[in-house]
């Protein structure tokens, strides 16, 4: 049942696991490192180690998630919805705030924050459809 389709949706999964991993990596061992280097960010307001380790959980855990599918989408779409749910809820909130960020940071918010949020949760539909639940 899974054809290229599901194919495609577990590898899309797999690169979310991995750019989610990466940055979670980054936040977690060097939080003041990846603060200066992301761009943007010290415009949310001033560096908190404690917050940017916090939020690299959140994305070490959708990681986890997106991996786990990818490796093994009889889990189910549920693991797949779990793995989106944070990337997806942060690039709303910053689709719903974007017009307040100068236009070189909306870009890169764009593409660094709303789309791989927007993809995680293609993920999740297309493995509900893929197992039947839609």
């Amino acid at each position: 049942r899974q054809g290229r389709f599901g194919m495609f949706t577990r590898l899309l999964a797999a690169a979310l696991a991995l750019f989610h991993g990466l940055n979670a990596a980054a936040m977690i061992a060097a939080p003041g490192d990846w603060y200066g280097a992301t761009p943007g960010v010290a415009l949310t307001g001033p560096f908190n180690p404690h917050f940017v380790v916090d939020i690299g959980f959140a994305f070490l855990v959708a990681a986890a998630g997106f991996a786990a599918y990818a490796v093994r989408p009889a889990l189910g779409w549920g693991v797949a919805a779990m793995a989106a749910a944070w990337p997806g809820l942060h690039g709303l909130f910053h689709l719903v705030h974007i017009h307040h960020a100068p236009a070189a940071s909306a870009a890169l918010e764009a593409g660094g924050v709303v789309v791989p949020g927007a993809l995680g949760l293609f993920v999740a539909w297309r493995a509900a459809q893929i197992q039947g639940s839609l």
